[in-house]
């Protein structure tokens, strides 16, 4: 099926597309990504590069087992404790490449499991998180920057405005895309491969050559919606519906 289509060989004439479009079908790279291992010790399956983010998410869940423990018992306390941990972290790092980078980026996730405690059930001052957002800005910046500071520091930025898209009404416009987080991870998890067909096709039909305009993409997103919605009434809804208990 796929024989004709350069774009799964890493031979077309675009070099951004040959660097990061290799697919990797072998048993090492589908065993490292059933165990959430893709970009660490093996390549993200096939061409689906967006489930780099996947790997993190399982490990963040994970870790937070213990830590929401702690956190029942004692949020600031525990909430300072991932501060130290990450900022050991990153000037001395671990011996585990798994476990140095996720806690490199999990204080970036744990800021947004802060701000959804505080939202549901405001047992903390508001002089709490932004003294601690304020911290990690600070470090991500003065010391990081260079490396995971940028991305912490974005983190910090989101976090501030999903705090003002949920508190106030000047995004209220925004709540008309709610049916799209219905189906968003099934999207998330089906766009880039379906992306990559439909590119593959396109080049195959152009002599190799991707148009310089943007009617293509809107195909692609046009196709990639109802194809991933359609998808997750199988694959999504079934284990996410409430059901009544009797």
């Amino acid at each position: 099926m796929f024989q004709n289509l350069p774009i799964y060989f890493s031979h077309t004439q675009y070099l951004s597309i040959n660097e990061n479009i290799h697919p990797v079908l072998n048993w090492n790279s589908l065993l490292g990504n059933l165990f959430f291992l893709q970009t660490v010790y093996t390549p993200v399956w096939g061409t689906n590069g967006a489930l780099w983010s996947l790997m993190y998410e399982w490990w963040f869940y994970i870790l937070y087992i213990p830590i929401g423990w702690l956190f029942r018992k004692h949020k600031i306390a525990t909430s300072l404790l991932v501060l130290l941990v990450w900022i050991l972290n990153a000037e001395y790092g671990v011996n585990v490449l798994l476990l140095k980078m996720v806690i490199n980026y999990f204080i970036a996730w744990y800021i947004g499991v802060l701000l959804a405690d505080f939202l549901m059930y405001k047992t903390v001052n508001i002089k709490a998180p932004i003294g601690y957002l304020a911290i990690i800005l600070a470090v991500s910046c003065l010391r990081y920057y260079n490396g995971i500071g940028k991305d912490i520091a974005l983190a910090v930025g989101i976090v501030v405005f999903l705090y003002f898209v949920l508190t106030t009404n000047r995004f209220s416009y925004l709540g008309k895309l709610h049916k799209l987080g219905g189906f968003s991870y099934t999207l998330y998890v089906v766009h880039l491969p379906l992306i990559c067909l439909l590119s593959g096709y396109v080049m195959h039909a152009s002599g190799g050559i991707l148009p310089m305009h943007s009617f293509y993409v809107i195909c692609g997103v046009i196709i990639a919606l109802p194809f991933a919605w359609a998808l997750h009434l199988i694959t999504e809804k079934p284990f996410v519906t409430k059901h009544k208990v009797k």
